[in-house]
């Protein structure tokens, strides 16, 4: 996801859920949901060089996709599991209210 415009895309959500490994632009709100090596590989937006070397380090290290993939997935399923997500909002909206 080397991108400029968008602050969080969901695709990135959505990768995560799949238990992907991620490569995504270091900008807006996307540090903020990813760290660095540990559920993706985060690049400067814009750098040929850091994509391509983020896609070599995934295609050459087995073990370093995989471990991505799961703690992105895992991050996913903790952090931002839709129904953990409502319950959250909702308790939200009701302090709003009181």
């Amino acid at each position: 996801m080397p991108y400029f415009g968008e602050a969080m895309p969901r695709t990135i959500l959505e990768a995560m859920g799949m238990g992907l490994p991620i490569v995504a632009s270091n900008i807006a709100a996307i540090p903020g949901v990813l760290e660095q090596g540990m559920d993706a590989l985060l690049i400067k937006p814009g750098s040929v060089y850091e994509i391509e070397k983020a896609l070599k380090n995934l295609i050459f290290d087995e073990n370093l996709r995989m471990q991505l993939g799961k703690n992105a997935f895992n991050k996913a399923k903790t952090k931002f599991e839709w129904n953990m997500s409502f319950d959250l909002y909702r308790k939200v909206l009701y302090a709003m209210k009181k």
